[in-house]
């Protein structure tokens, strides 16, 4: 009987120990391993840019929400606004960006060439804001004058309502190096042959 007693004594000690091996095992005497399989990292998902540099302007794939029939910025276009200032850093070859605000046809045209304004210049402060330089914005409201779609269908007019940012001076870095080597060539003179 004392053997039986030993026997099951020693199974549920062994089945404790391998129960309670499952977290760590001693390794190496002092340094504990996890037995358990570690789990998989998932990949965090990529961000999607909703602002580039695209030619002359940067272009945004979402609008810039504001307070109906004002100029005050939505909240909700915070991360936007950080994403085009970024942009803007980004590309230090960007000298000077136009931020123009325009609107659809419906209303006053005259309320809605200052209003387009207004959101232009509110832009261009949140830019500020934001650590952009202020010499390099400048704003203006087009109001109804510069329609991308058709102003009859609400979808049209939806469209209209828009803020672009034109690069008005991208000096690339090219542009800029391009005068410095004529200059040098202009003080060896045309007719001296030897490399600047």
């Amino acid at each position: 009987m004392n053997h039986r007693f030993l026997l099951t004594s020693a199974g549920a000690l062994a089945f404790s120990a391998l129960t309670a091996c499952q977290a760590a095992i001693p390794f190496s005497g002092t340094t504990p391993v996890n037995a358990a399989a570690a789990p998989v990292a998932a990949e965090a998902p990529q961000k999607i840019k909703h602002a580039r540099l695209k030619g002359d302007h940067i272009e945004i794939d979402e609008k810039i929400q504001f307070a109906v029939n004002a100029d005050t910025i939505l909240s909700s276009s915070d991360s936007l606004l950080g994403e085009i200032v970024d942009t803007i850093k980004e590309n230090p070859q960007i000298k000077k960006i136009e931020v123009q605000g325009h609107a659809s046809s419906e209303g006053d045209p005259g309320r809605n060439k200052t209003l387009s304004d207004l959101r232009a210049k509110a832009v261009v402060a949140a830019l500020v804001g934001r650590g952009v330089d202020a010499k390099i914005l400048t704003a203006k409201g087009f109001g109804s004058s510069k329609p991308v779609a058709d102003n009859n269908s609400e979808d049209g007019r939806e469209k209209n309502r828009r803020v672009e940012f034109v690069i008005l001076d991208p000096a690339s870095k090219d542009a800029a190096a391009a005068p410095a080597s004529a200059n040098k060539q202009k003080a060896a003179g045309p007719n001296d042959t030897r490399t600047p």
